[in-house]
């Protein structure tokens, strides 16, 4: 397979181009105290403009609407596409550029966004949200097992989407055997 100096050279760009993307996170999480910010004042919670942004189907996004639902914080369900595109840095799926968005970027929905706030993966939503909300289980132990949890949900959703076009015995064989694991 023969490359062009053209197409070449756009790959050598996309790549410095994603470097420089990875490098200015590294850079931030460095230069952060690490020190919690926690601010468990429910009333400024709830005056807050907490968006949770998904496709409009039923699957991981459930799982971070779930948290806003337990502590009774409000929070608007954006889904629609442009303004997904345009939060995702992605040569194939978003339309943010390198120096747009800030050092971290999302990789894909479920996301939430409070103000210039950005978060994505179910999984770590759920855990910033537990803990900005304090329902966050106390002991270590429990915070650990509540993780466990969310992860196994997500796990779940990875091998059944492998199979949302299967049909027949290789359907009913993972429902049979890997999927009774769960």
């Amino acid at each position: 397979m023969s490359v062009s100096l053209e197409e070449f050279t756009k790959r050598a760009q996309e790549a410095e181009d994603k470097l420089k993307s990875l490098e200015a996170q590294i850079d931030s999480l460095a230069a952060s105290s690490f020190k919690p910010t926690k601010s468990n004042d429910a009333e400024d919670e709830k005056e807050s403009n907490w968006e949770v942004i998904y496709w409009g189907v039923k699957n991981r996004g459930n799982f971070v609407k779930l948290v806003f639902e337990e502590a009774n914080v409000p929070y608007k369900v954006v889904d629609n596409q442009t303004t997904m595109a345009s939060l995702i840095r992605s040569d194939r799926f978003g339309t943010q550029k390198a120096d747009e968005g800030g050092p971290y970027q999302a990789m894909a929905p479920p996301m939430i966004r409070n103000g210039t706030f950005l978060l994505s993966q179910s999984v770590v939503c759920m855990g910033y949200l537990s803990e900005k909300f304090g329902i966050r289980p106390s002991k270590n132990e429990d915070n650990a097992r509540a993780q466990m949890m969310a992860n196994n949900c997500s796990d779940i959703i990875s091998e059944l989407y492998q199979y949302r076009e299967k049909k027949g015995e290789e359907l009913f064989a993972f429902l049979d055997g890997r999927f009774q694991a769960w």
